[in-house]
């Protein structure tokens, strides 16, 4: 009985972070996507510096959310090397988001913002799996 209630709370408690994770992804996924129109469609700055301008913007907000309300574990690490580890894997998805952009908007056409929702998605996965296990 006690097995069962330990497994319970640890899945409650991973539900819960991962709903977390998706709340605080979906806020800083719509400051990136408003920085991103706002820069492109009335700033009009070209579309791959206003997605790296978005992207850093929100990453520096989803980084405080992930560390303050996410990922709340107690572990030591010094908050200066989280934040480094973070932009560095955040860097990291943001070249291959780039690119991936690029391949679909210039060269096979794609609508852009649609293109940069869809982009935004596959990106949200891949770095909730890589801050709950690189980072916190």
């Amino acid at each position: 009985m006690q097995l069962r209630t330990i497994r319970y709370k640890k899945m409650n408690r991973q539900f819960k972070e991962l709903l977390r994770y998706i709340i605080c992804g979906g806020v800083t996924t719509v400051i990136n996507l408003v920085l991103f129109y706002i820069l492109t469609k009335w700033g009009h700055f070209y579309y791959l510096l206003a997605n790296i301008i978005g992207y850093y913007c929100a990453v520096l907000i989803n980084f405080w959310l992930n560390w303050k309300w996410v990922f709340k574990n107690e572990e030591q690490k010094s908050t200066s090397h989280k934040l480094i580890e973070f932009v560095k894997l955040r860097s990291a998805s943001l070249v291959a988001d780039t690119g991936l952009f690029f391949i679909l908007v210039s060269i096979l056409k794609c609508p852009l913002y649609p293109s940069r929702i869809g982009l935004s998605a596959v990106i949200i996965l891949i770095n909730y799996i890589w801050s709950k296990y690189k980072i916190f």
